[in-house]
This record gives C-alpha cells, structure tokens and sequence, in this order.
C-alpha cells in the first residue's frame, strides 16, 4: 500500500482538527485587528495579556447498565457523598523566568 501511496505522491499524515463551527472570517479579524489592539494596549499600559481559561469537575458516579437475572433488578452500591473541584488558570504569551532560589 505505501508504494502505491508514495507513487501517487500521497504519504500518511496526521489530519489538522478545526471546530466545525470555526468563522474563518472572525479567526481574520482576531488574528488582524483584535489581538494587536489588545497588545498594543497592554504594551502602552505596561500590562500583560493573558489568556484564562476555568474547570468545573463534580464525583458524581454513574452507573451504566449491566447484567441481571429476568425479574430482578441489579443493585450497584455506590458512596452518597460528593465533593467539586473548580480551577482556573491563566497563561500569557511572553516568557518570565522565575526566580532562583538558593539552597
């Protein structure tokens, strides 16, 4: 199969995934006028732009189907007690070194 593949000038590649829902136009746009904007304002201001991003994770537990014999139900015993977890964090798109420390 490679050799049909290398004499058609094809080889095997990792597809580029896109949202489907990607507006080309808008991304132009971000790329062209928004982005430089905002770091040219950043810059002016002596700033930093950041880009943030936060999770929410919950231990609720779900049981799927599983097996049992006709006429009865299946019991699963499961914790009744939950707990969440929420983070944020953010980056930025200039490099900082971190202090040394000595020892």
């Amino acid at each position: 199969m490679g050799k049909y593949l290398k004499r058609w000038g094809l080889t095997f590649q990792h597809p580029d995934k896109r949202a489907v829902e990607q507006d080309t136009e808008a991304v132009r746009i971000w790329h062209g006028e928004t982005w430089p904007t905002i770091r040219a304002r950043a810059k002016v201001e002596n700033g930093e732009a950041l880009f943030a991003d936060q999770v929410g994770i919950l231990s609720d537990q779900v049981t799927g189907r599983t097996c049992g014999a006709t006429g009865t139900t299946p019991i699963v015993r499961r914790t009744g007690t939950r707990f969440s977890v929420n983070a944020m964090s953010a980056i930025g798109c200039t490099s900082r070194s971190s202090p040394s420390r000595s020892t």
